[in-house]
């Protein structure tokens, strides 16, 4: 049995089984092997209860190797262990991380995280909001972490597509299509992972959401960003529970102000009295970031270095470039407006934005919108 197959089955044994005494199992054991062979002296060490030893047992005796391997393969799912270079690395310092992560689709290149989260029942004035804070932090190479839930969730998944930019969804169920909650964000799901993201669990195949599963994700959520943004949360909101987890892991936290009569910004007002920054517009939370000027946008940075000096040597904009570039600006402007305000012959505006997105300084965010970069 390869060490992966017994990675699975000990991360299968969840919920049933917590993510801290897995954890603390293979630490008294020594090995994942060692764990997986434990008999009722360590499971005891470690703190298994009689019922925990029992279920260990029985999940061990019935534990079909090639069967659940293939149960993965058919799912388009892949187990990211702890021991995985694809394991994100802000995860592995939280203190309760999970042992495996259950993936579909592929963790987009590690770099800013920036949650965002806020209430089930967002209002017109929450989905505004989160479009208007998403769209110029994923355009500018941010990677949106969020939960596929209902409201501000689903909004921030779908803003982040809207300029193709690449997101995150954790869930608090497994993430293969029979299970996956809520199941009219299915289609949401693959068009994340059509688009270079990951839909996430810590639960294996065939775990439906319940409520105590949320919690535990909210953890993910946390752990797996440089910050969280709150967008919408009643006073009993969950998103609360996400920013308090943050605040533990030493994230930065930010919320975002609503109108005073409103019960969904109740949640959002008590956080910035209790020192969570005021988020405005995403320059505040690349400023919390302290990476306002510094963030580079990932896919231009990939951008052939020959090709960047094949179409200017010096590595400048030029005359020309300079011009347009002055006009872009993180939120994106369509290329007739852009042409417009530089006042330039079509023919050389396009030639200028074509070198500048050479060069790594502006890009196409889709629809033949610009920002700068």
């Amino acid at each position: 049995m390869s060490n992966a197959s017994m990675v699975h089955g000990l991360s299968a044994l969840r919920p049933r089984v917590s993510a801290v005494r897995l954890r603390t199992l293979v630490r008294f054991a020594g090995s994942v092997e060692a764990a997986w062979n434990a008999g009722d002296a360590l499971l005891e060490a470690a703190g298994f209860t009689t019922e925990a030893r029992e279920v260990f047992a029985a999940h061990r005796r019935t534990w079909e190797v090639d069967a659940e391997a293939h149960r993965l393969h058919e799912g388009g799912i892949t187990l990211v262990s702890e021991s995985s270079p694809d394991y994100p690395e802000l995860l592995r310092h939280i203190y309760d991380p999970p042992l495996a992560l259950y993936v579909r689709g592929a963790f987009p290149p590690e770099g800013t995280r920036v949650a965002v989260v806020g209430s089930r029942n967002a209002s017109p004035y929450g989905r505004s909001v989160t479009h208007a804070l998403v769209r110029p932090l994923a355009a500018r190479g941010c990677t949106i972490v969020s939960g596929l839930a209902y409201g501000i969730d689903a909004e921030a998944h779908h803003a982040s597509l809207a300029v193709h930019g690449r997101t995150i969804a954790i869930l608090g169920s497994s993430v293969d299509d029979a299970s996956l909650y809520p199941r009219a964000h299915r289609a949401l799901a693959a068009e994340i992972v059509a688009q270079g993201g990951a839909v996430v669990s810590e639960f294996p195949p065939g775990t439906g959401a319940r409520p105590e599963h949320f919690p535990q994700r909210n953890r993910l959520l946390a752990g797996m960003s440089h910050a969280v943004v709150v967008i919408e949360a009643s006073a009993t909101s969950g998103a609360l529970i996400t920013a308090r987890l943050a605040l533990e892991e030493n994230r930065e936290v930010l919320a975002v102000p609503g109108p005073i009569t409103s019960p969904l910004s109740a949640g959002t007002h008590r956080l910035i009295k209790e020192g969570a920054a005021p988020a405005c517009s995403a320059e505040d939370v690349l400023e919390a970031l302290a990476l306002r000027d510094v963030l580079a946008l990932p896919r231009a940075a990939e951008a052939a270095p020959a090709a960047r000096a094949l179409a200017h040597p010096e590595g400048a904009p030029t005359e020309t470039a300079d011009r347009i570039l002055q006009i872009l600006t993180l939120d994106p402007q369509p290329i007739d407006a852009v042409i417009a305000a530089s006042t330039l012959p079509p023919h050389e505006a396009s030639a200028a934005l074509s070198l500048l997105e050479l060069q790594g300084l502006a890009r196409d965010v889709g629809g033949k919108q610009y920002v700068r970069c």
